[in-house]
């Protein structure tokens, strides 16, 4: 099981690294421009243009604090598009490229193939996160003495980790669909639907009071985002996205145990074909 687990992080090993360096190049753009974009749209209040209401961006910018903890809230969204992908691609991808019958081949169980792919999946989401972090590492003592004291490396550190669980159980959602569904494109798509949806719909609904309630049924309410510069991490809110990462995951194991390889069926349709054998026999 471990050299499998090795294989499947080298094989996520050039989108690892690329994501991770374009993330993290977006971190250091960011914290090399704060110090000088602060002053310029500190009496823009944000909250009175639409578009930006819609991506959550509602504080104005009247500190380099605020400015930075603004554009790092879009990190969550970036890693969690890197999720879905790569939660779809471990199972759908992998059949539909004809490569997951040679690792059925193995002497090992399904479940335990699955498992290898949860746990690579988390550690290259965590490694792409790590990477991601050097951009701060670069820039952050340039701008040391702008920032006054307000954030630290610690700081940024939690910042960018914070939005692990996001990822984590986006992963593990699409992953779920990829054992579920026929094709690729349907769990990616399923996951797109969610990642968007619930991230537009979650921005709005914090600022029309009939929809604050039902905020909590979606994932983007439980990641801070770059609010974690100022308020510090919500053990909580990260606590129930990895749990519901978990219960995508054990739905994971439970549907490839059933899943008819390179067949590409509906569930309904294979559901269909069992009944039928069954009714022969």
């Amino acid at each position: 099981m471990f050299n499998l687990l090795v294989a499947e992080l080298k094989k996520r090993g050039t989108a690892v690294i690329g994501w991770g360096m374009g993330i993290g190049a977006y971190l250091a753009m960011i914290m090399a421009m704060a110090p000088d974009l602060a002053p310029q749209f500190a009496n823009i209040d944000l909250a009175s243009i639409p578009i930006y209401k819609a991506f959550g961006m509602i504080e104005n910018f009247f500190s380099i604090t605020s400015l930075i903890a603004i554009y790092v809230s879009f990190l969550g969204l970036t890693i969690a598009v890197y999720a879905v992908i790569t939660g779809a691609n471990a199972l759908a991808g992998e059949e539909e490229d004809g490569t997951l019958e040679t690792l059925l081949a193995l002497p090992l169980a399904r479940w335990q193939i699955v498992l290898m792919k949860i746990v690579a999946t988390a550690i290259a989401l965590l490694i792409v996160l790590l990477i991601a972090h050097l951009g701060y590492l670069i820039v952050f003592p340039s701008v040391q003495a702008d920032l006054e004291g307000q954030i630290n490396m610690t700081n940024l550190l939690w910042s960018t980790l914070e939005a692990w669980p996001l990822a984590f159980m986006f992963a593990m959602l699409t992953l779920f669909m990829g054992a579920y569904l026929p094709r690729r494109n349907h769990a990616m798509g399923v996951g797109l639907t969610v990642l968007l949806g619930g991230y537009l719909f979650n921005n709005l609904a914090e600022q029309a009071g009939p929809l604050q309630d039902l905020r909590p049924f979606f994932p983007f309410y439980y990641n801070l985002g770059g609010k974690v510069l100022t308020e510090g991490v919500d053990w909580g809110k990260a606590g129930v996205l990895v749990g519901a990462g978990i219960v995508f995951a054990l739905l994971a194991l439970l549907s490839f145990q059933r899943r008819d390889v390179t067949v590409g069926a509906w569930p309904w349709a294979r559901l269909a074909t069992r009944t039928a054998v069954r009714t022969q026999e």
